[in-house]
């Protein structure tokens, strides 16, 4: 049990990691739906394993896992 937090724990801090970079690498301040349309399309373009999960929405796709 203990070594699947461990897991889990690495995964929220390389999360973490992510949103922070995405934010530096903006260079200015961005609005919510904005920050998550970037996040979207970064994890569609850039990762292999993606990271975070997005659903259809109103204002294009969500995910709830960044609310976390």
């Amino acid at each position: 049990m203990r070594g699947s937090i461990a897991v889990i724990l690495v995964k929220l801090l390389d999360r973490q990691r992510l949103l922070l970079a995405l934010l530096d690498a903006v260079g200015e301040p961005v609005g919510h739906t904005d920050f998550q349309k970037l996040l979207f399309l970064y994890t569609q373009e850039c990762e292999a394993a993606r990271g975070y999960e997005f659903v259809p929405y109103e204002l294009g796709a969500f995910s709830f896992f960044r609310l976390r």
